[in-house]
């Protein structure tokens, strides 16, 4: 519901898990974050855009290399 980009705003999580928490909150869906959120370590980012490559423009604003504003 129109939070940020950023690591303490985004987890990954199931199909099942998603479609239960729905547009809501994690509270209002009384669901709970196993971990704090943190972002990747320096070795797996370089790890993961070795195999995706810095060109895939699609997965850009995901990997933080740009803003949401498209800097």
């Amino acid at each position: 519901r129109g939070g940020e980009s950023t690591w303490d705003n985004l987890v990954a999580c199931c199909k099942r898990c998603n479609h239960r928490k729905g547009n809501r909150t994690p509270e209002e869906a009384k669901m709970h974050l196993v971990r704090r959120p943190r972002g990747f370590s320096h070795h797996v980012n370089r790890q993961i855009m070795r195999y995706l490559g810095r060109a895939d423009e699609t997965w850009r604003k995901y990997l933080f290399y740009e803003s949401d504003d498209g800097s």
